[in-house]
C-alpha cells in the first residue's frame, strides 16, 4: 500500500511579514499607545486600500492593510507608523481634504520616521528639501509650486493614492479618541 504524503500548509509569507511588522509597531513604547487605540485591519479584497498601496487610514482611526503586499516587516512597520502618525499628528483636524495636505502630511510623516529611524520605507520618494518642513509650508509649496513627480509616491496608498480617508462631518465618530494626547503618552514612555 503506498504511503501517503502529509502536505505542510503553505505559508502566507505576505501575511507573516505584515505580523512580524504590526508586532514591531505594538511593542514599539512611542506606538503602541496609539496601535491600542487604532483599528488595524487587513484589506485583503481593497475595499479601501488600493492593490497597488500598503494601507490607508481614515479620520476615525481604522487602518486598513494591503497584507496581499510582499514587502518587508521593517516596511511594513513603517506603514502603519506612518498612518498612526497622521491621527496622532492631528492631520485630519483640519478643513483640508487634497491631495497637496495629504502629501504635505506624508512628507512631514516620513521625515519624522526617518528621523527617529523606525522602520524602512522602502521606495518612497521624499525630496530633501522638504525634510524636516511642517505640514504647513510643505502644503503652501505645493499649492504654489505645483506637486513634484517624486512626491506622487511618498504616501502609503501607492503612486496617485491618498492614504488619509476623510469620513463624512455626519458620520459620528464611535471611539472619540484624542489622537495627538495619545502620541503625547507614547512621547513620555
Amino acid at each position: 500500500m503506498p504511503k501517503h504524503r502529509k502536505h505542510a500548509p503553505e505559508t502566507d509569507v505576505a501575511q507573516m511579514q505584515y505580523d512580524i511588522g504590526l508586532g514591531e509597531v505594538r511593542y514599539h513604547p512611542l506606538f503602541a499607545p496609539l496601535a491600542a487605540r487604532a483599528w488595524i485591519l487587513p484589506d485583503r479584497e481593497h475595499r479601501y486600500c488600493p492593490s497597488n498601496g500598503r494601507a490607508v487610514v481614515d479620520s476615525h482611526g481604522t487602518i486598513y492593510c494591503n497584507t496581499l503586499q510582499r514587502i518587508a516587516p521593517a516596511e511594513w512597520s513603517f506603514a502603519i507608523a506612518h498612518c498612526l502618525l497622521h491621527l496622532g499628528f492631528g492631520h485630519f483636524e483640519t478643513a483640508r481634504h487634497d491631495l497637496a495636505w495629504n502629501l504635505a502630511c506624508d512628507c512631514t510623516v516620513n521625515s519624522f520616521l526617518l528621523s527617529i529611524k523606525f522602520g524602512q520605507p522602502g521606495r518612497l520618494g521624499l525630496p530633501a528639501e522638504f525634510e524636516g518642513q511642517s505640514e504647513e509650508r510643505i502644503y503652501r509649496r505645493l499649492t504654489e509650486d505645483g506637486i513634484p513627480t517624486l512626491l506622487e509616491d511618498c504616501g502609503m496608498a501607492g503612486p496617485h493614492g491618498r492614504d488619509m480617508v476623510f469620513l463624512a462631518p455626519e458620520e459620528a465618530d464611535p471611539h472619540q479618541i484624542t489622537w495627538q494626547a495619545t502620541l503625547a503618552a507614547g512621547l513620555q514612555n
